[in-house]
């Protein structure tokens, strides 16, 4: 039985296949949802099997890990920005692993099942190629994806079963589950925990900031349904533990969502580098990526040959998460200052590329973006086109790894660092992101690109990223080099609304702060109007855009990023000792 999000290869023709995760089963027909991508294809069912490496891991899942687990970091579904962190934090500490918390429905509890009293003898079992059989308990197998029907253990040793999977549609711990094990390899399997829970928010707060009593309930919840793995996070506790033994679970077992961050703050530039363009398969040298021919093609169907070529890039990244109902909507993307930005750049002699989000709203996915002549590539959400399965198309077998969209996407940008300089062999060389803070922009700074974020003055979490600056004095080849620009005030107007209420002492959860955060507001006016008139309340409506100062400050990095001694080391990643 095939269930929903469950990770498969599709298999219509001779290699390469699709690999995707099924979205609906009905009849013979399967939806499959192809990579990460928003693009389904419906299939018939004879064409779909099991994903090859989940294959793998249910049928020989080691019984104890290679190396004792010590700490969890906890990440729930909506944190895939933190997930190119966390990656590189595990490889880097073997003694660390992930919690994956996975938002799911429930059905069929039945009350009064011992642990001691059941039999988790759960077996894979795959009757011919193509025909999936959900697994009779998940226990055994630490760290998979729970299928639906699959029976869990509650930490008060309820028995349940998963009626829907990913309820409210908000939950991605699936597509980050699959970007982990395609990251780190079937060696450091052990490394990855997902946990069924019927609301991550909660429980992230309860793993992470609960009372002792509750941090010991959660750590029995996970360690019953990771059966074969918790020997590593306390020696005393396995499938089969008496209630006495649960006593001596650590209630510092579970770590929050920035320690990856905080792991990586201190190692040498160097090695995480190495760490990162080996895991995602990045090319160790200038040229000879094993995705460089699919990428060129790719480029050139989104290649604007009306602009002149460019000594030096800049990527200006889009975002609107927050917009969609993720967290830090102020670091949302503005379209005017987009447009601001690709002005500033220009007018420094810079070639300009975008990528990241179009618009959230499907009325406006189109909008046209100021100066957008000026841009050589626009490579915003390329991963929805044709063009893009193309791409995944040409992926090699024996890479099957780069599947993964996020991955792909790591090696398009990296080429362009590696190739879009004229004088890459010369004086010039290497390209630099911009952007408002996001965890995406980490991934390139982890994989050896230059990047330059922003975010406003006097913002609260500013001091979690300032790890990875470039260190002001000694040793500067320190950390990631993930350095910042200061903003007077985002450039959105959301963004300076939020910001303005923070600053008068509204402490309220960032994207809980704007009343247009919903469709209407309580006195029944549509988004738009109750925007309008909370902007004319503060004086802002008409502040669309970069504030004057913040021009300048843009202006200033622009032009250090045309003059600046950027360059590409003999291990295809950027360089640089001024600024």
């Amino acid at each position: 039985m095939l269930s929903t999000g469950v990770q498969v290869e599709v298999r219509r023709g001779p290699p390469p296949h699709l690999y995707g995760a099924v979205e609906h089963v009905q009849g013979n027909e399967v939806t499959v949802r192809v990579g990460g991508a928003a693009r389904t294809t419906v299939v018939p069912r004879s064409a779909v099997f099991l994903h090859p490496t989940v294959l793998t891991m249910r049928q020989q899942r080691p019984a104890v890990p290679p190396t004792p687990i010590k700490h969890l970091i906890v990440a729930g579904g909506n944190a895939t920005g933190d997930l190119f962190g966390i990656t590189i934090a595990l490889l880097a500490n073997p003694d660390h692993g992930v919690l994956l918390l996975q938002e799911v429905a429930w059905s069929d509890t039945r009350q009064n099942h011992w642990l001691r009293n059941l039999d988790l003898s759960g077996q894979q079992a795959v009757a011919s190629p193509g025909n999936v059989y959900t697994l009779a308990a998940v226990n055994q197998f630490a760290g998979l994806s729970p299928l639906v029907n699959e029976p869990l253990l509650d930490h008060q040793f309820r028995l349940h079963t998963i009626d829907r999977w990913d309820p409210r549609g908000r939950c991605k711990s699936a597509d980050m589950e699959r970007f982990l094990r395609d990251s780190l390899g079937p060696q450091r399997e052990y490394q990855i925990f997902t946990l069924p829970v019927d609301d991550t928010n909660h429980w992230y707060g309860k793993l992470t900031r609960g009372t002792a009593r509750q941090q010991r309930e959660a750590a029995l919840y996970a360690f019953v349904n990771a059966r074969n793995s918790v020997r590593g996070l306390h020696p005393a506790i396995h499938g089969d533990a008496e209630l006495p033994e649960l006593d001596g679970i650590s209630t510092t077992a579970f770590d929050d969502i920035a320690k990856g961050t905080r792991l990586l703050g201190s190692e040498p530039r160097p090695a995480l580098v190495k760490l990162a363009r080996d895991a995602w398969q990045l090319v160790q040298k200038k040229f000879g990526g094993v995705m460089d021919t699919p990428n060129n093609n790719l480029l050139g169907w989104f290649h604007n040959k009306k602009v002149r070529a460019a000594d030096r890039y800049v990527v200006l990244w889009s975002r609107f998460s927050g917009k969609r109902g993720g967290p830090h909507p102020q670091h949302d993307t503005s379209y005017h200052g987009l447009g601001q930005m690709i002005e500033l750049a220009h007018a420094r002699g810079l070639g300009v590329i975008l990528a990241g989000d179009r618009s959230w709203n499907a009325q406006k996915r189109n909008k046209p973006v100021p100066n957008a002549e000026l841009v050589e590539w626009d490579l915003r959400e390329v991963w929805s086109t044709p063009e893009w399965t193309r791409l995944m198309l040409g992926v090699p077998e024996k890479n099957r790894r780069l599947m993964n969209p996020r991955i792909l996407q790591l090696h398009l940008f990296d080429y362009l660092n590696r190739t879009a300089a004229r004088m890459v062999d010369a004086k010039w060389g290497a390209l630099v992101h911009v952007g408002m803070r996001s965890g995406n922009l980490e991934a390139f700074a982890l994989a050896g690109n230059r990047v330059i974020y922003m975010e406003e003055e006097g913002n609260k979490e500013r001091a979690r990223m300032e790890l990875w600056h470039t260190k002001p004095t000694g040793n500067k080849d320190v950390g990631p080099r993930y350095d910042r620009l200061l903003l007077t005030q985002p450039p959105t107007r959301t963004g300076k609304y939020i910001v303005a209420a923070q600053r008068a002492g509204n402490d309220a959860s960032d994207n809980l702060i704007h009343p247009w955060r919903t469709s209407a507001d309580l006195q029944g006016r549509t988004r738009e109007a109750t925007k309008q008139a909370g902007l004319e309340e503060q004086g802002m409506e008409d502040s669309r855009g970069f504030a004057e100062a913040d021009l300048a400050r843009l202006d200033g990095l622009m032009k250090q990023i045309a003059s600046s001694d950027l360059k590409i080391n003999g291990y295809g990643y950027s360089y640089w000792t001024q600024w």
